[in-house]
């Protein structure tokens, strides 16, 4: 069984998503690394690159702003993998 520590957590609110494609976003990442795609390590290291990169920028004020910000590391994290195999 997963410790609960190693699972993603999304800003605390009164509610978690804003929106249902954020929901989706973060199934989908969630999917991908329990299908074995990445390690949860991995996603922690890009997603973490991705929010120092927003805040050098701005301020993260809200959920649509992390989910964003999710979904960018998704399509980086996607696009990594594809050419890592496309290479093989």
């Amino acid at each position: 069984m997963q410790d609960v520590r190693d699972r993603p957590s999304p800003l605390e609110d009164d509610h978690t998503f804003d929106a249902p494609w954020q929901a989706r976003a973060f199934a989908l990442a969630v999917g991908l690394h329990q299908s074995g795609l990445f390690a949860w390590k991995e996603w922690t290291e890009l997603f973490s690159d991705h929010i120092r990169e927003f805040e050098r920028d701005g301020e993260m004020v809200n959920n649509q702003d992390y989910y964003m910000i999710w979904l960018d590391t998704l399509e980086d994290m996607l696009e990594k993998k594809r050419s890592l195999h496309a290479n093989e």
